[in-house]
């Protein structure tokens, strides 16, 4: 229908196109590709994810082309566990961008950003038995003698030497 004052001429070249697909909504796992990187010192573990899937619903030719739920930042200088609210967006298999979604849910997720904290500590070689018969202990020396740990900030402070596993000496040679 149209208005009386309007007139069509030529109604033959007229032509509607109508396309329809299938709503269909679909589970999808959530993924990160987050960048972390900490002062001197410390260490940033795998970030952690307040939960593990999604939702997705849309035309099915759209949700067919998704992979993941992405979570996606870049933090630096970190020094301590840090945590952030991150939009989710949907994604193939290569990372791009899936457009014209209904509705993903949850819209965003939780991220924990673990941040450990190290310290340098002494090597120390515990021995147990003894030498055999004609066998005289020169020396013991250890390559590196200090090692890196990573751990809670309460744990290493009370740490200044590791110990090895027990080096039997009744077995030399």
């Amino acid at each position: 229908e149209y208005p009386d004052s309007i007139s069509i001429k030529s109604s033959s070249d007229l032509k509607v196109t109508i396309e329809v697909d299938e709503y269909v909504e679909k589970d999808i796992p959530i993924i990160s590709r987050i960048s972390a990187t900490t002062i001197t010192g410390a260490y940033a573990s795998e970030p952690i994810l307040s939960i593990n899937s999604g939702k997705i619903s849309g035309a099915a030719s759209v949700v067919s082309q998704v992979k993941y739920l992405m979570a996606e930042g870049n933090y630096t200088n970190l020094q301590e566990d840090y945590s952030v609210i991150l939009p989710l967006v949907a994604v193939n298999e290569n990372y791009a961008q899936i457009n014209n979604l209904q509705i993903i849910e949850p819209a965003t997720v939780n991220v924990t950003i673990p941040v450990r904290k190290s310290k340098y500590l002494t090597v120390n070689v515990k021995t147990q038995g003894s030498l055999p018969s004609g066998y005289e202990l020169k020396s013991i020396e250890v390559v590196p003698n200090r090692i890196e740990v990573i751990g809670d900030k309460e744990v290493l402070s009370n740490l200044t030497t590791i110990d090895t596993a027990p080096v039997d000496l009744s077995k030399i040679p």
